[in-house]
């Protein structure tokens, strides 16, 4: 049966039956919804999925009060609970490998920072981007250099920047190109573009 095609009204009837069939496509909506990538979710959906059903199981259908509504009732029952589910703090576990003696500092929080690698690398590759882009012809030093500039937000819009250096949006932008392209073609740079 084509579940998607079935009415609300019919579907709601069914799963207040009990119909397996009404409630096996009850799991696949709400596991549609659980895979969206808006959700970052902890758990994986067919797990999120499961646990949601569940609830409808056991009293969520009940509180529906238009039929009409059923499938949207359910998607906001699905966000609802997958919102929460994100919102729980995570518990700190304790391995069964390790013996209670061990004491083990608690995870630390993830940084979004880059990492002291991740610095110094940035810093090196700055310098042999600088590098390079001295030895480049001066229109193309020029150019590249105002178009980091924009890049950086130190101009309103690509129209600001065409206007600063004297040139039509068209001529700009062909010349930045070229001034790139001659750019990934150095040495230094092309080793760092190729690992």
């Amino acid at each position: 049966m084509n579940f998607s095609q079935v009415n609300c009204q019919d579907l709601y009837e069914m799963c207040l039956r009990g119909d397996e069939s009404a409630w096996a496509y009850i799991y696949k909506y709400v596991l549609a919804i659980a895979r969206s990538p808006r959700f970052r979710l902890r758990e994986a959906p067919e797990d999120i999925a499961q646990s949601i059903v569940c609830h409808l199981l056991e009293k969520g259908i009940d509180r529906l009060q238009d039929s009409r509504a059923f499938r949207a009732y359910i998607r906001r029952v699905s966000i609802n609970l997958i919102l929460d589910s994100l919102k729980r703090k995570i518990p700190y576990t304790l391995s069964l490998d390790e013996s209670p003696d061990e004491k083990k500092a608690p995870l630390e929080p993830v940084s979004h920072n880059p990492g002291p690698e991740d610095v110094a690398l940035g810093v090196d590759f700055t310098r042999t981007l600088r590098a390079e882009m001295d030895r480049l012809p001066d229109n193309c030093r020029i150019v590249l250099n105002h178009y980091i500039d924009y890049k950086m937000g130190q101009y309103e819009s690509y129209k600001a920047l065409a206007a600063k250096i004297g040139k039509s949006i068209g001529t700009l932008s062909s010349q930045v190109k070229r001034c790139l392209d001659v750019l990934r073609q150095a040495g230094s740079i092309k080793l760092w573009l190729e690992t």
